[in-house]
């Protein structure tokens, strides 16, 4: 059900090109989105991609999972950036 589920988000996106991906805890998001970018490279469809995530950690995610589906060459042709972006902060009320 699971490999399923990210065939068919990774599908709908590459047809469309576009859009937001949207999925349960633990289906999988980041091997969908690093499977979307590393085939847009290898495509030659666009030539750098940058990925932006809320906490430190999930830089550290997305790495490993993209070293571990797609090897450590395509993290280190400098094609992939992975940045941490905290738009949203504690506030009182």
């Amino acid at each position: 059900m699971r490999k399923e589920i990210q065939y068919e988000a990774i599908k709908s996106w590459l047809e469309t090109k576009k859009g937001t991906i949207v999925l349960p805890t633990g289906v999988g998001k980041t091997y969908v989105g690093a499977t979307i970018a590393v085939k847009q490279l290898l495509n030659n469809s666009i030539s750098t991609v940058l990925i932006v995530v809320p906490t430190v950690s999930l830089v550290k995610q997305w790495r490993e999972e993209i070293i571990k589906f797609y090897g450590e060459d395509i993290m280190s042709s400098n094609s992939i950036n992975i940045s941490c972006l905290q738009t949203v902060y504690k506030q009182r009320n």
